[in-house]
C-alpha cells in the first residue's frame, strides 16, 4: 500500500498566517443592535448601538456599547461614550426613556465549580435605584438569553419587566448518601431520592441544557419577582411581550409533548402564538397547525403581527407575515409565502420573507408599516411592509454587492441599519422611512453614522451558474478574491454553505476576508435549496440531496474557471461545515481528480447514523425525500434507509484522493463528532493524508480560541497541500506531482507501480511522497 506525506511549513510561514489572522479578526466589529431616540429640547438624535469584537487575550468576544449624538438630520455625529458591556446580557429602555433595565452576569466559583450569577438592575438618570440578586432569590434557574426564547421587556406602565428563565428544578439525592445533612427541608421541598441522574431531553444544539422555560415578571414598584402560572405542561414559552393593557403577555409557545427537537436554525417546529393573562388564563391566537414566531404589537396596540410557515419540511424556508386585530382577534395574512418572485412597490424583485425574528421596535410610529430584513438572492435586503394592503417597499443599498440589515426605528420614523459587503466592514446608517414609503422611487439618501475601510482590493463578482452541457440555469454563485493578469495564478477555495437551507450573502465575513488576504480566491455557491430565491427553490432540494447541490457546486466551479482565467484549475480546494461539510466530502469522492485538499467542519458523513444521534433526526429523513413521522417509522422503511446510505459520503470514501482535515466539536448536538471520527478512521485505513482537531465546543466552533485555532489550521492545511503540488527538485519530473492525484491506491486495484519523490529544496528536505500507479 502507498501513502504520501504533506510537507510541513517553515515556522516563519506559519507565523505569517497567524499575523494575517490577527490583522483581519482583531479589529473587526460586528454591529448587532441599535436604539435610536430623540432629544426634542436640543433637536438631537441619540443612537446607542452594540458591536461584538474578538478579544484573544480574554479568550472570548467583547461587546462594546457606543453612544453617538447626531443633529436632527444626521448632518454631523459626535461620539460621546464607549463602554464595555460584555457582562450585560440584556438592556431595555422604558417607553418614556426615563428608566433603563439591565440584566448582567458575574461568575463565581462554588463547590461544583464555575457558577453564573444573574443580577437585574433598574436605572434612572444614569444611577441605579433597584438591584435584584436573582440567584439569592432562588425562584428559578438560569435566565434565557438566546434569540429563540430570550425576552426582556418593560410594561407600558413602566412598573414591570418580563423575562424567561429555566424552571427551578427540585433537589435530588442518591439512594445512599453518607454526607451529613446541612439543610432542613419541609415536606414539599424534600429531595427526590434516586432521581439525581434522571435524563431529561433539552432543546438541542446551543440551547443545552435548557428544558423547561418559565415566564418571570419583576414588579419594580412592589420589588417583587414571581413566576406566571397558566402555561400548559407541553408548551415551552419564549419571545414574551406585554399586551397593550399590561393585563397579560403574548409569546411563542413551542410544543414539547414527545421530544424536544433542536430549535436553533429551525423555524419549522410545532408552535403557537398565545396570550396569558396575569391571572393565568391561557389562549392560543394562531393556527395550531402552523409554525410561528416573533410576535410584535403595533404602537397603537391595535394589531399584533408574527411570522408563520408550515410545520415540518425544510428547517428554514419562506415565511408569511400574519396580522391579528387585537380587538376582534381576527387573523389575516399581510404577505403570503412567495414561491417564485413578485415585485415591490418600487419595482424591485422580491422572493419572500426569510428571517427568523422581527426586531423589538419594528413598527413605524403611525402603526402602518412593519420593517424587517430578509435574505434576497446574494445579499440581505430590508423592507417596509404596509399592513393594510400588503405593499412592500424595498429599502436597501443601491450597491448590489451590499447587504442592508434593519436594526431599529425611532418615534419620528428615522430607521437605523447596518450596511456591509464581503469587501467592506459594518457601517451604521440611517434613512427617513416616509421619504421612501410615501414616494417609492429608487432615489433616497443614506446618512452614514460610522465609517469603515475596506480590508483589501479583492473583487466581488456575482453570476448565474449554467449547466456546462445544457447551458440551462442551475443556481447562483459569487467569486470573491484577487484578480490577477497572470492566468492560472490564483488558488481556489470552493465554499458551499451549510443548512442546506441557508444562504451565504455578501456581508462582511472575517473568515472569507482571511482567505482572500492570503491570496486565495473564494467561490461561494448558493446551490438549489438555498433561501432567498423563492420557496420553490428551497423545496427543490429535499429528495435530491447529493445530486442537485453537488452538481450545482461542481458546475459553479467549472463556470468560474471559464469566466475567471486567473484561477488555477490545478489548485482547487474545498472548505465547508455541517451540510457544507457533507458537500465537500461528497465532492472529493465524486470528483477525486479535481480537488487537491479538503477541510470539513463537523461534516455530515453518515445519514443513517446521524438519525440516531442528532438533535434534528427529521433533517435526515426530509433531505432524503420523505416526511418525518418518528424514528421508528424510518426503521421500517427499507427504501428510505437505502437512500440515506447511498447519499452518505462515508459509503464512497474509497474513492477519495484529496488530503482531508477534519474540525470537530465535542459538544456538537447537531452533527455529533462521531460523524467526523468515523470518516477520519476510514481515511486512515485507506492511507489518505488526514488530520483531525477536536475542540471542546458546539456545532459552530465559534469560541474565540477555537475559531482562531481551527481557521488557522485550515489555511495551513491548504498551504501544505499547495507545497506538495509545486515544491520539487528541478530534476524531478513535475508530471509526477499531477500523476499522484489521478492514480488510485493498491487496495483498490491489484496492479500498482510505486514512484518515490523526495523534496530537495533549500527549505524542505527529507519528506517523501509515495505515489501509486494503477498502470
Amino acid at each position: 500500500m502507498g501513502e504520501y506525506i504533506l510537507p510541513e511549513l517553515e515556522p516563519y510561514e506559519v507565523q505569517e498566517v497567524v499575523e494575517a489572522y490577527k490583522e483581519i479578526f482583531l479589529p473587526t466589529v460586528k454591529i448587532t443592535n441599535a436604539f435610536i431616540r430623540r432629544n426634542d429640547e436640543f433637536n438631537k438624535k441619540i443612537i446607542t448601538f452594540e458591536a461584538v469584537q474578538q478579544c484573544l487575550e480574554r479568550g472570548s468576544t467583547c461587546t462594546i456599547q457606543r453612544t453617538i449624538i447626531c443633529d436632527e438630520f444626521f448632518k454631523s455625529c459626535l461620539n460621546v461614550n464607549t463602554v464595555d458591556s460584555t457582562a450585560w446580557v440584556f438592556s431595555a429602555m422604558s417607553k418614556s426613556e426615563i428608566l433603563k433595565a439591565v440584566m448582567y452576569t458575574s461568575n463565581s466559583v462554588d463547590e461544583k465549580g464555575k457558577k453564573t450569577n444573574y443580577f437585574l438592575e433598574i436605572w434612572s438618570e444614569e444611577k441605579i435605584i433597584i438591584t435584584f440578586d436573582l440567584n439569592n432569590l432562588d425562584l428559578h434557574g438560569p435566565v434565557y438569553t438566546d434569540d429563540t426564547f430570550g425576552s426582556f421587556n418593560w410594561s407600558h406602565e413602566e412598573d414591570k419587566i418580563v423575562y424567561v428563565a429555566e424552571k427551578k428544578k427540585p433537589k435530588t439525592a442518591p439512594f445512599y448518601d453518607q454526607k451529613p445533612k446541612k439543610e432542613v427541608f419541609d415536606n414539599e421541598n424534600e429531595p427526590l431520592v434516586g432521581l439525581k441522574h434522571l435524563y431529561e431531553d433539552d432543546w438541542g444544539e446551543q440551547l443545552s441544557p435548557k428544558t423547561n422555560p418559565v415566564i418571570v415578571v419583576c414588579d419594580t414598584s412592589k420589588k417583587v419577582i414571581e413566576i406566571l402560572a397558566g402555561i400548559p405542561e407541553n408548551i415551552s414559552p419564549g419571545q414574551i411581550i406585554w399586551d397593550p393593557s399590561d393585563e397579560g403577555v403574548v409569546g411563542t409557545g413551542y410544543t414539547n409533548k414527545h421530544r424536544r427537537l433542536g430549535l436553533v436554525f429551525c423555524i419549522n417546529r410545532p408552535s403557537c402564538i398565545f396570550h396569558l393573562s396575569l391571572k393565568g388564563k391561557y389562549t392560543v391566537l394562531s393556527d395550531p397547525t402552523m409554525s410561528v414566531c416573533s410576535p410584535q404589537f403595533s404602537p397603537d396596540g391595535k394589531y399584533l403581527v408574527w411570522l408563520q410557515c408550515p410545520v415540518g419540511g425544510p428547517h428554514f424556508s419562506a415565511s408569511a407575515l400574519i396580522k391579528c386585530n387585537w380587538n376582534t382577534k381576527e387573523v389575516t395574512t399581510v404577505v403570503n409565502i412567495v414561491n417564485d418572485v413578485v415585485l415591490t412597490k418600487n419595482g424591485k424583485e422580491f422572493f419572500g420573507i426569510y428571517c427568523t425574528r422581527l426586531r423589538t421596535r419594528c413598527w413605524t410610529s403611525d402603526s402602518k408599516y412593519v420593517l424587517l430584513s430578509s435574505f434576497q438572492k446574494q445579499r440581505i435586503n430590508s423592507y417596509a411592509i404596509n399592513i393594510d394592503n400588503g405593499n412592500i417597499t424595498d429599502i436597501s443599498s443601491a450597491d448590489e454587492n451590499e447587504s442592508t440589515i434593519f436594526l431599529d426605528v425611532s418615534s419620528d420614523n428615522f430607521a437605523v441599519y447596518c450596511i456591509s459587503s464581503l469587501t467592506h466592514p459594518h457601517r451604521l446608517a440611517s434613512v427617513f422611512i416616509p421619504s421612501i414609503t410615501e414616494n417609492p422611487s429608487n432615489e433616497y439618501k443614506w446618512n452614514y453614522l460610522t465609517t469603515s475601510v475596506p480590508f483589501n482590493d479583492s473583487i466581488i463578482s456575482q453570476f448565474v451558474v449554467v449547466d456546462t452541457k445544457t447551458k440551462k440555469k442551475r443556481c447562483y454563485a459569487m467569486y470573491y478574491g484577487p484578480k490577477k493578469e497572470q492566468t492560472q495564478s490564483v488558488p481556489v477555495i470552493l465554499f458551499p454553505h451549510g443548512g442546506p437551507h441557508a444562504n451565504t450573502p455578501s456581508v462582511f465575513s472575517p473568515l472569507l476576508c482571511f482567505f482572500t488576504h492570503l491570496g486565495f480566491g473564494v467561490l461561494i455557491v448558493n446551490y438549489q435549496g438555498s433561501v432567498g430565491y423563492g420557496n420553490d427553490y428551497v423545496h427543490s432540494l429535499p429528495g435530491n440531496v447529493g445530486k442537485l447541490d453537488v452538481d450545482d457546486c461542481y458546475s459553479a466551479l467549472q463556470n468560474s474557471l471559464e469566466n475567471f482565467p486567473w484561477l488555477d484549475p490545478n489548485n482547487v480546494h474545498l472548505y465547508g461545515g455541517s451540510h457544507g461539510g457533507f458537500l465537500v466530502t461528497y465532492l472529493s469522492s465524486k470528483f477525486p481528480n479535481d480537488f487537491k485538499s479538503v477541510v470539513a467542519r463537523n461534516p455530515v458523513t453518515n445519514f443513517p447514523a446521524l438519525l440516531y444521534t442528532s438533535d434534528i433526526p427529521d433533517w435526515c429523513v426530509v433531505e432524503a425525500g420523505s416526511d418525518y413521522q418518528g424514528i421508528t417509522n424510518v426503521m421500517c422503511n427499507a427504501e428510505l434507509w437505502k437512500k440515506m446510505c447511498e447519499i452518505s459520503p462515508i459509503y464512497m470514501v474509497n474513492k477519495v484522493l484529496a488530503p482531508t482535515l477534519l474540525l470537530l466539536g465535542t459538544k456538537d448536538k447537531r452533527v455529533p463528532s462521531s460523524q467526523g471520527l468515523s470518516y477520519y478512521n476510514a481515511l486512515k485505513e485507506l492511507e489518505i493524508p488526514t488530520r483531525i482537531f477536536i475542540y471542546d465546543d458546539n456545532h459552530s466552533l465559534s469560541n474565540v480560541a477555537v475559531e482562531m485555532d481551527s481557521q488557522i489550521n485550515a489555511v495551513l492545511w491548504f498551504k501544505r497541500r499547495i507545497c506538495s503540488i509545486y515544491t520539487c527538485d528541478s530534476a524531478t519530473p513535475s508530471a509526477l506531482f499531477v500523476l499522484k492525484d489521478t492514480l488510485s491506491y493498491q487496495q483498490r486495484f491489484p496492479t500498482t507501480v510505486v514512484y518515490i519523490v523526495e523534496f530537495k529544496t533549500g527549505r524542505r528536505s527529507g519528506n517523501s511522497i509515495r505515489i501509486n500507479d494503477a498502470g
